[in-house]
């Protein structure tokens, strides 16, 4: 495995021996010794610079310690080497954090540098040790370049006071962290802060973990007395001594240390602290042990080496880990490490600082921020016999061992094969529809499709129309600006616009040119011959998302339909695009059993043609009240195929006293002559009414006592599935059936029989109780089905796995 790890803000390659760098290179020394190849990036190269003994590949983005005038070079130098993939890393994050800001006018430079490290190490996968703003770029450029990439957050996705989250509030803070985190393939997080990932994320896609530490390197018994320890490091012999290390800063709680000891001062105990460090200002807390009188009882540290932390460690007699704010992550590596040096604790009860200490055995837990009860604690372990605190020591240690970075690393690879195995068999969507949160953004059926892949992990690119502010961030429309928006001015100034065929072709072309490698890609609608060439030129296997019947099938009965109508021949099945798109599928997901018989008849083998059934809003669409009057209901957006005229002939020949038919929708695709056919025939049945279009069609369905749909040819009708939702019983014919089932939830005719049409809704005037009861039959089936997500993705699992790509 190659692992690229990347995305810290860390200023440079050990020392300072802070906290990521340390971790980086612990897992990279030990990574390379289980014979993975491993590649770090650094800011810089420190003149007396120590990699643990790693032996890694390092890339570094200057030569040497960065000032104003470096980064001005390294800007422009990246970003003339590629001003689109500057611009485009800029635009991303700033639509999710829309501020101007040097940082980010450098880092989008450092993302075109990344480029070039992915691009020349080729990493299987990359793990960021943050979630900052480099992190953002490092994902952004790994997912145009398929590589996998994990995040590994501390606080800073959950904590106030930390980056964006002190300028956002909760829904900035969402609209932020939300694409950035699906960026990511899986968030490992580190003990209680795992709980920002887990704000926004689903739980299959964040892994609870903790630090690490090189436990090993504890337990080898140095030369050197306690003693003679204290004497090179200029520590008292006589004092008992409380370890704590960690940056300088106010979050680490330094000074509730020093407090308590200043109190043991004055009630005379010879107890003292040595406290190591790195960032930070430390005359800050020398002037705190002034102000408590023990300035020559507390001992400071700074930017120990590995080796001088392990004598530290053998020097001391007790170890206080008191971070107190919520930005603290609990099993963290300095803890860890001075449990391994068997030293017994004592941590406040703080997110998961409180696991460290199991039943009292190796420590005691102090409430946050309680100096006296610190004080207390301290004293009582001073007070106990040597053999009693070897004793918690120990406990130290055993509780540590499995946190050991051999341990670590193999549940880490393990966790990475799984990212690696399962971008393996990654699939993208191809598709005409518009996603985004604007209004005339429209969902549709591929939304929820879309929405399971990416909450699966399996979702590599999406190509639509246009997108605005969609959570996916590998998203693209595939009509360039350049071309979108001068086609719009043309349509909007002269009325002339593109048919839809035309762009069709368009977005096939422009769409052939954006797609990304992947293992499946899927068509929405099933056609775009060019994009569907690439993909198969990749490698791809490319699955159809049918939503009308096969091309010949509709032309077929378009035609025969304008014969016995005596009208002029035109498409009037909707959507009536290219054949050769459907042969060119390995696979087809058709929305209808209907849909899959018309591509059998075609000779599209039975086998390799799955059936998967649209949602409905069962929210909106409601069962109603029954009233007194028997409505039968038509909801189209009538064309000659929508078969109105065989439903106008069934209700002529029917004589229900207090019946009545309501026709919803406006007139499609349809000749003037059948128009005024249509209009003389509802004028002159005064049991007709003519509604026309509506915004609220639930009204309707609640009101009605029957539905009819009588279309010669459909995918699986959004009003057919409504109707059943509103507790409809549901008379249709064969070619639009959908998920009704004959004599159960309603019924199902023939095509071009109006006799049968007749029959039925006879039935149902004559037999109330039966309507009912299909009704709350077909209200069971919609609210049953299968989600069409996920649907859909078993049906993606099972062609992958008939295609021996394991899942």
């Amino acid at each position: 495995m190659r692992i690229l790890i990347s995305g810290s803000t860390g200023q440079s390659m050990p020392p300072p021996f802070a906290g990521i760098p340390k971790v980086s290179l612990l897992y990279a020394r030990t990574w390379k010794k289980m014979g993975h190849e491993v590649a770090i990036t650094w800011v810089y190269r420190p003149e007396n610079a120590d990699d643990l003994g790693a032996n890694a590949d390092y890339f570094f983005e200057y030569k040497s310690k960065p000032n104003t005038l470096k980064k001005g070079f390294f800007f422009l130098r990246y970003f003339l080497r590629n001003p689109a993939l500057y611009l485009g890393l800029f635009r991303s994050y700033w639509r999710g954090y829309p501020g101007f800001s040097t940082e980010l006018v450098l880092y989008a430079a450092y993302g075109v540098w990344i480029d070039r490290v992915i691009s020349t190490f080729q990493p299987d996968i990359i793990t960021c040790q943050a979630t900052l703003v480099k992190t953002f770029m490092v994902a952004s450029v790994a997912k145009r370049r398929g590589v996998p990439i994990v995040y590994e957050p501390y606080a800073e996705i959950h904590a106030q006071d930390m980056g964006v989250n002190k300028n956002l509030g909760a829904e900035g803070q969402k609209k932020f962290w939300q694409p950035f985190l699906n960026l990511a393939d899986l968030v490992i997080g580190m003990d209680n802060c795992a709980v920002g990932a887990l704000t926004y994320l689903p739980r299959d896609m964040v892994r609870v973990f903790h630090d690490t530490c090189d436990h090993e390197a504890y337990q080898v018994k140095l030369q050197e007395t306690k003693e003679e320890l204290r004497d090179s490091l200029g520590l008292p012999r006589d004092l008992f001594l409380v370890g704590q290390v960690g940056a300088f800063e106010w979050r680490k709680g330094h000074d509730h240390l020093i407090r308590a000891v200043g109190i043991l001062h004055k009630q005379g105990y010879k107890i003292g602290a040595a406290i190591c460090g790195g960032p930070g200002d430390l005359e800050k807390w020398k002037t705190i042990a002034c102000e408590e009188g023990v300035e020559d009882k507390i001992f400071f540290f700074r930017n120990f080496s590995e080796s001088q932390l392990v004598r530290l460690h053998a020097s001391l007699d007790l170890y206080a880990n008191l971070s107190h704010l919520s930005r603290s992550c609990g099993l963290d590596l300095a803890l860890l490490e001075a449990m391994s040096a068997g030293l017994p604790i004592v941590v406040y009860d703080h997110g998961a600082l409180k696991s460290a200490v199991h039943k009292g055995e190796n420590g005691i837990l102090v409430p946050v921020g309680n100096i006296p009860a610190l004080t207390e604690a301290i004293l009582s372990i001073y007070l106990m016999k040597p053999v009693e605190r070897t004793r918690m020591g120990n406990a130290s240690r055993r509780f540590s061992a499995p946190y050991d970075v051999q341990e670590t690393s193999k549940i880490k690879l393990e966790w990475f094969r799984e990212v690696i195995e399962r971008r393996r068999r990654t699939v993208s969507v191809v598709t005409f529809a518009n996603l985004g949160e604007k209004e005339n953004l429209k969902t549709i059926d591929i939304q929820p499709v879309i929405d399971v892949f990416a909450k699966n992990g399996v979702l590599r690119q999406i190509i639509c129309q246009v997108h605005k502010s969609f959570y996916f961030q590998n998203i693209a429309s595939a009509f360039p600006a350049f071309v979108r928006y001068p086609l719009r001015a043309i349509e909007k100034i002269s009325g002339i616009g593109l048919s839809r065929d035309q762009t069709d072709d368009l977005f096939d072309f422009f769409a052939s040119f954006r797609l990304q490698p992947a293992d499946v890609v899927l068509f929405y609608p099933a056609q775009f011959e060019k994009t569907i060439a690439v993909a198969k030129k990749g490698g791809s296997i490319v699955v159809g998302l049918a939503e009308t019947a096969y091309y010949s099938l509709n032309k077929q009965l378009n035609d025969e339909e304008c014969t016995i109508l005596k009208i002029p021949v035109g498409e009037y099945a909707g959507v009536m695009r290219k054949e050769g798109a459907a042969a060119a599928f390995d696979y087809i997901i058709a929305i209808s059993e209907f849909l899959k018989r018309s591509y059998m008849q075609m000779g599209y083998p039975a086998e390799r043609i799955f059936v998967a059934a649209p949602d409905t809003n069962i929210d909106r669409f409601t069962p109603g009240s029954a009233s007194g009057t028997f409505q039968v209901l038509y909801m189209a957006y009538t064309t000659p195929l929508k078969g109105l005229h065989y439903l106008l002939e069934a209700w002529s020949g029917l004589d229900l006293p207090g019946a009545e038919l309501v026709l919803v929708g406006g007139y499609g695709a349809i000749p003037a002559e059948l128009k005024r056919r249509y209009d003389a025939s509802i004028r002159a049945n005064p049991t007709i009414q003519w509604i026309g279009k509506t915004q609220h069609p639930e009204e309707y369905y609640r009101r009605a006592s029957a539905f009819v749909l009588p279309s010669l040819t459909e995918g699986n009708p959004h009003v057919v599935m409504e109707a059943m939702a509103s507790g409809l019983p549901v008379i249709t014919t064969e070619n639009a059936a959908g998920l009704v089932e004959d004599g159960k939830t309603g019924f199902v005719v023939p095509i071009r029989d109006p006799d049968a049409i007749k029959a039925k809704i006879e039935y149902l005037y004559q037999n109330r109780d039966a309507a009912e009861r299909m009704g709350r039959s077909a209200r069971h089936a919609i609210e049953h089905k299968k989600p069409f997500g996920e649907e859909v993705y078993d049906i993606y699992k099972e062609i992958v796995r008939r295609e021996r790509r394991q899942t």
